[in-house]
């Protein structure tokens, strides 16, 4: 983790966007446009998807073949390298050229031909991004770049990628204006993101999108301070604070507890790591504490050992000894009882993989990564061209293959097997849940796969690609989720199944669903999936709309359908019609276009089941007289608003409009709120800070 040095900085945020979210949990639904149904059509022959692909060297590749109910599917590789599970996991070889692939079954073959492409240098970063502050692989697979806030740049946060989709960064802080100055990160066991940042910690719960700030149990007044160092250890999340404060988030109490009662200096708190035995470390501004006993929280910081000339940016464990990285690139090493220097010239940041401490090394001579077995510090990579020349930070994959960030913010890629592989322990108590199931054709069944994997000690930050963060306790577990395996299906013909372990029903029949370790293809666990397609039976459909029956020429309103009967799983659609287009028509998502005077009929017919409808009359009124008559009148409609009391008194300005079910929703600018038209009287459903950013 790279802290550069960093002074107040105070900019005006002119256009930010703001979801309406809380608001809308309470809204009814929008209207469900027609669905598919599926058809039952016999499957014939072998079929192989994807027919055509393309990976890159040292990658792998899932495959799905669709055969006829009841028949097994065999894979082989009929010409070109590689390795093939029986399961259809197709690992690329290291050297590139064209592959080709077989499914065979009773009734038949299919091929695929797969492209094995030589690597090439990466570099996810289109453009520049703030000084980097760390680069780590989470345990969905996604590499994250966290930035601080430069002055030219003017950006900071944090971006992720996905390498094996393309490399796109994306921003994931950028509807949260108050994170600024992203500094760690850690997962916690259910997979929650948690990130230090110069305004607190930070959480976005797993499989959303918001973030949550942390303050349950800060003393008032210190909600703004910044978080540097993080730690997972016994699933608590420890943050350094800047006022030289360590605290644990307790998930049972939603709330921090301070670690000690004094010892510590009243500063920045850059880096901590735990020994596994129940210690913990944490460097500052030139010194490290330790903390003998986490267990009691009343204790008292200590000193551990001599004074450091710098800034202390990095703290890792290996060999047994305590190795701190400090600001300009200075690695010392704790012998027992004093620092002694290790290293001049790196150590920003560092990494333990299997025997050998790893940190990045100098930008003033070009070398990006060093390594260190016990027995001196030599240069592993001074590839200009595969590693930016300088690195900041850097991480590595289960392949070997180095990531590296320059100050810049760019990332690039070496090729694989430029260090050792990754840990790729055989997962213990491998699981899927919820086992054998039964799923109705056309619906869908959510499957789990759980593993444990054996950590070295000291890789608080080391995040394995597809395994759930940092060690958590003596034993150095550490749990991965769904993400850690490929997926794959017997016959996808019967069902498919995704990468997030989603299995689909497509027609009556049974397939074998196996989740295969992507650090070890040995491993693997499968379960049952039995499809089946009992009759479904529509009893009514009912058709409602917002806001009334009646509209006026030119305007629209929604009409809703609810489709009520047995056995119908997803198939709850409907398609729309009207009595006389020329007076209203209705758009495949319910929405009633007013167009003539007159009196109209919308009918909705289930998909499930056409011969059952519902309907709705609508009555439509003149257009007001006077102006275009397809618009009416123009008239203040913002008149009975309150004035805006942030503002002096003065009328409230409104800065973002937009309809939701028929109804009207205004935000209004300088702590104005959001409001929503209830007839014609207005009511505030959004704070005032969400009418702020309003756009």
């Amino acid at each position: 983790m790279l802290h550069p040095s960093r002074s107040v900085q105070s900019f005006v945020c002119l256009f930010l966007i703001v979801i309406i979210g809380c608001a809308m949990l309470s809204w009814p639904p929008m209207p469900l446009a027609a669905q598919e149904e599926a058809l039952d059509v016999a499957v014939t022959g072998v079929s192989i998807s994807p027919a055509n692909a393309t990976v890159a060297t040292g990658d792998s590749l899932v495959l799905a073949a669709a055969a006829p109910v009841g028949e097994s599917v065999t894979w082989s590789i009929v010409s070109g390298g590689g390795s093939l599970s029986p399961e259809g996991v197709f690992t690329a070889p290291a050297a590139p050229g064209n592959v080709t692939i077989r499914a065979s079954a009773p009734s038949g073959s299919a091929e695929a031909t797969v492209t094995v492409q030589p690597f090439a240098p990466f570099d996810a970063a289109p453009r520049p991004v703030a000084s980097p502050s760390l680069l780590a692989f989470g345990p969905d697979g996604r590499l994250y770049l966290g930035t601080s806030y430069d002055s030219s740049a003017q950006i900071s946060g944090l971006w992720v990628t996905d390498i094996r989709s393309g490399g796109q960064w994306q921003a994931l802080t950028q509807f949260t204006p108050d994170i600024t100055d992203v500094h760690d990160m850690v997962f916690d066991g259910d997979g929650n993101l948690f990130i230090s940042t110069q305004n607190g910690v930070w959480r976005q719960e797993r499989g959303r999108s918001g973030w949550t700030k942390l303050n349950g149990g800060l003393p008032q007044g210190q909600e703004g301070f910044s978080a540097n160092g993080l730690a997972l250890i016994n699933g608590m999340v420890y943050a350094g604070f800047g006022n030289g404060v360590v605290r644990r988030f307790s998930p049972a109490t939603q709330s921090w507890t301070q670690v000690g009662t004094g010892g510590l200096p009243s500063q920045e708190l850059y880096s901590l790591t735990t020994d596994g035995a129940g210690r913990l470390f944490v460097g500052t501004r030139g010194a490290v504490f330790r903390y003998d006993n986490l267990n009691n929280t009343g204790a008292t910081w200590v000193k551990h050992g001599n004074d450091l000339p710098e800034w202390v940016f990095e703290l890792q464990f290996f060999g047994g000894r305590l190795y701190a990285g400090m600001r300009t690139g200075r690695i010392s090493v704790f012998n027992g009882t004093s620092w002694a220097n290790s290293l001049d010239r790196g150590g920003q940041d560092m990494l333990v993989i299997g025997s050998t401490l790893y940190a990045t090394g100098s930008p003033f001579n070009g070398t990006a990564i060093m390594q260190f077995t016990g027995n001196g510090w030599q240069a592993l990579s001074r590839d200009n061209t595969h590693l930016g020349g300088e690195a900041w930070v850097f991480t590595a994959d289960a392949d070997g293959r180095i990531y590296t960030a320059d100050r810049q913010g760019r990332v690039y890629r070496s090729g694989p097997g430029r260090l050792p592989a990754l840990p790729r322990n055989t997962p213990a108590n491998l699981s899927l849940a919820p086992g054998d199931a039964t799923v109705r054709v056309g619906t869908n069944l959510n499957l789990a796969a759980t593993a444990q994997f054996s950590l070295p000690t000291g890789n608080s930050r080391l995040f394995l690609p597809m395994v759930q963060a940092a060690a958590t306790g003596p034993d150095n577990t550490a749990v991965s989720d769904s993400a850690g395996v490929f997926w794959t299906t017997s016959n996808a013909a019967v069902a498919t199944v995704d990468g997030r372990g989603i299995v689909t029903g497509v027609r009556p029949g049974i397939a074998t669903i196996t989740a295969v370790s992507r650090g070890n293809v040995q491993v693997k666990r499968t379960l049952t999936i039995t499809v089946n397609d009992p009759p479904r039976s529509v009893s009514g459909v009912q058709v409602t709309a917002a806001p009334a029956s009646s509209v006026a020429v030119g305007d629209s309103l929604f009409a809703y359908a609810t489709v009520n009967g047995t056995n119908l799983g997803n198939q709850i659609g409907v398609t729309w019609s009207s009595s006389d287009s020329a007076l209203a028509e209705v758009t495949p998502g319910g929405r009633v276009i007013a167009k003539a005077v007159g009196q109209v009929r919308i009918t909705a017919a289930a998909v499930a089941d056409a011969s059952k409808t519902g309907s709705l009359d609508i009555t439509v009124t003149p257009a007001p007289a006077g102006g275009d008559p397809n618009l009416g009148n123009w008239q203040n409609i913002t008149a009975n608003l309150p004035n805006n009391s942030e503002r002096a008194g003065q009328s409230m300005w409104i800065n973002a409009l937009t309809f939701y079910n028929g109804q009207l929703f205004a935000g209004a600018y300088d702590d104005g709120g959001i409001w929503r038209r209830d007839g014609e009287t207005w009511t505030q459903v959004g704070s005032k800070a969400e009418g702020a950013r309003a756009k």
